[in-house]
């Protein structure tokens, strides 16, 4: 099970949100350079130590670029601007091109809750197992997996990995005070989505959502006519417990009630 997240300041939004993605199921990626944390995506480089292995990189990886070109390459690669093109305007490149949705592996971590569901007047959809297969089977598709955590940006092998594998660990690592999150990111080419930033996605894959703990009345209500509608679609609650920090995830019908959701 992958959950998503989802805060907004104005209740009219987060309505509107809810029933962009639970209702419709239109899944919104964002640009990489737009992500919150501007020390996303960062890396070290590693060099090649001659132009024997630069060439062969290209032999097998960039066949159609020429000779000339590739000596002009390895010129920049072994002057003086090196950190600057590499560094720079390869993060640069990356950032403009890629579109990134974020999905949490777990619903039970309170932070979560109060980072990302605007302090738990927000909710989280839950998707099943099969919501990575329409996003594998679009167009704009180019990686997906978990995040891996470090205390380091990881060194990327630039001219000895393949291509993939540079993407996968700048895109895959993040720095390990975030490693609560317990983060699965799905990495899309921002030109093959629609206006927005927007892919869809069958209902069939959306299992239900879980409701903050001070989500507004009107949402829940909301959540279970979609309930009503949608015999497998399940709705379930925060639920902190007493005397002692944490919370559990309870499903809920339009009988349940709760007292003091205001203070959790």
């Amino acid at each position: 099970m992958l959950y998503k997240f989802i805060g907004a300041d104005d209740p009219a939004l987060l309505s509107q949100i809810f029933d962009s993605i639970v209702v419709d199921g239109r899944v919104r990626f964002t640009p990489a350079a737009r992500f919150n944390d501007p020390q996303e995506f960062k890396h070290r480089s590693a060099y090649p130590e001659d132009y024997g292995t630069f060439d062969r990189w290209h032999d097998t990886f960039d066949v159609d670029r020429s000779r000339e070109d590739r000596r002009e390459a390895w010129r920049n690669l072994t002057g003086g601007g090196r950190d600057f093109i590499v560094d720079y305007e390869q993060r640069l490149a990356n950032l403009s091109r890629l579109a990134v949705t974020c999905f949490a592996q777990s619903a039970d971590n309170f932070l979560m809750w109060s980072h990302y569901s605007r302090a738990h007047t927000g909710f989280a959809v839950m998707f099943n197992d099969g919501v990575l297969e329409p996003f594998r089977h679009h167009a704009g598709w180019l990686c997906d997996g978990p995040v891996d955590y470090l205390s380091e940006p990881p060194v990327v092998e630039w001219f000895k990995e393949p291509p993939q594998s540079v993407t996968q660990k700048i895109i895959f690592s993040k720095s390990n005070q975030w490693a609560y999150e317990r983060e699965f990111r799905v990495v899309m080419d921002q030109l093959a989505l629609e206006a927005g930033g927007l892919v869809r996605i069958p209902v069939s894959s959306i299992a239900g959502v879980v409701l903050g703990a001070r989500i507004a009345p009107s949402l829940r209500t909301k959540a279970l006519s979609l309930k009503a509608a949608r015999p497998d679609f399940r709705v379930t609650e925060v639920s902190p417990r007493r005397g002692a920090y944490g919370i559990d995830i309870i499903d809920i019908d339009a009988n349940s009630t709760r007292l003091f959701r205001e203070i959790l």
